[in-house]
């Protein structure tokens, strides 16, 4: 025997007070941050549906860094995000990677812009070469 139920009390796992455009587009700095968390750790070639998806960075953790690679590494970082990520645009100019030798690891912060209402974000993460 079914029983009515009340789904008006509901709670759902998605904010509906987030702005959704009518492609369904999200624009906000937390899913953002994270689609561009998605496309770093991603290896190209990972995603068997979507194979030029991701970036370099995974695979370039692991040999040794200095300025003159570190400096391509960014470069491939940045294109990878303008290819995969066309709600933003990227201040290439004001991006920092700090490599640290002493702890083998390297700081990224990426500033950017969301197109849809020019709210400025930034994306920093730490990552450590153990």
């Amino acid at each position: 025997m079914a029983t009515g139920r009340d789904f008006s009390r509901r709670a759902f796992a998605y904010d509906l007070s987030k702005n959704v455009i009518t492609k369904g587009e999200i624009y906000d700095i937390d899913v953002i941050n994270q689609s561009i968390e998605n496309i770093l750790s991603t290896i190209r070639g990972e995603r068997i549906f979507l194979l030029p998806y991701g970036s370099e960075l995974p695979v370039v953790i692991f040999e040794n860094l200095n300025d003159t690679n570190a400096e391509l590494l960014l470069e491939k970082i940045l294109d990878a995000i303008e290819v995969w990520e066309d709600r933003i645009t990227v201040f290439r100019e004001e991006t920092r990677m700090n490599i640290n030798y002493n702890t083998n690891s390297l700081t990224l912060e990426l500033p950017y812009r969301l197109n849809q209402n020019n709210i400025t974000g930034t994306f920093v993460r730490n990552i450590k070469f153990d």
